[in-house]
């Protein structure tokens, strides 16, 4: 990061600064890694656990099933294996990475040094959701990845059962569109919360686990254009709502 002599020796951190200086964050320390890294093996041990212990019995028949659940029109989401322990756990997982990666900022002072050189505050909040979203991009990969693996290693069907190719492109675009909603209410939380790391999480949870159940019905294995439409409109509305609104409330509240 930006030593504070050279951050007092400008007038002004613009946008393109901010990004810079919370990519660099985001890969000189470990917790990004270790995330991803998190996100990478649970589809394995979720599936080559459970069909090594419950045999014939196994809670997953096919690998898709680690990506999301058939929607059969019911607004009642599932709380079996199957819609609990899926690739919908990377937005809970993100809601970690966003806000201790926003509390580091201010926990540590970071956040003194950078609006005592007047930095616009909604470039704060903006640079915050687009390192979110990129990481949520990432993790949704991991997960990707390890599934893959965790199917050929346990040995269970990819066949594809209620749904084709196409709708597995629709289900990933839209859950990779809704990672944009998911970082902007993470964000929004560790701007209210800031150094109150309880306050953090709890609201991260609850808000967290709303959105979570939301995501079964609205990123179902078999999606069309119509989910990822409906979570485009969405992650825009979070996204630009949420980041000029973070940036209002820094404006108008003590951080320094």
């Amino acid at each position: 990061l930006m030593s504070t002599q050279n951050l007092k020796s400008v007038k002004c951190i613009n946008f393109g600064s901010m990004i810079k200086s919370d990519i660099y964050k985001l890969l000189s320390g470990s917790f990004f890694y270790v995330m991803t890294l998190t996100c990478f093996i649970i589809p394995i041990l979720v599936i080559v656990m459970k069909n090594a212990f419950e045999g014939a019995n196994a809670s997953f028949s096919n690998v898709w099933q680690a990506l999301g659940t058939v929607y059969d029109g019911s607004i009642l989401v599932s709380t079996d294996l199957k819609g609990l322990c899926n690739i919908n756990l990377i937005f809970l997982i993100l809601g970690i990475f966003e806000c201790l990666f926003i509390y580091e900022d201010f926990s540590s002072g970071y956040s003194n040094i950078i609006f005592t050189v007047r930095s616009k505050r909604t470039s704060y909040s903006f640079s915050k959701i687009i390192i979110g979203i990129i990481v949520g991009e990432i993790m949704i990969v991991s997960y990707l990845v390890g599934t893959f693996i965790g199917g050929i290693v346990s040995g269970i069907s990819f066949e594809m059962i209620g749904f084709d190719y196409e709708n597995l492109v629709y289900c990933l675009l839209s859950k990779g569109v809704l990672v944009a909603v998911f970082v902007s209410v993470y964000e929004f939380i560790s701007i209210i919360a800031r150094k109150k790391i309880w306050l953090l999480f709890a609201c991260s949870l609850f808000f967290g686990g709303q959105l979570f159940m939301i995501s079964q019905v609205i990123t179902p294995i078999n999606a069309s254009n119509k989910n990822v439409i409906v979570c485009f409109v969405f992650a825009i509305i979070f996204g630009i709502g949420i980041g000029i609104s973070s940036g209002k409330i820094l404006e108008k509240i003590n951080v320094i």
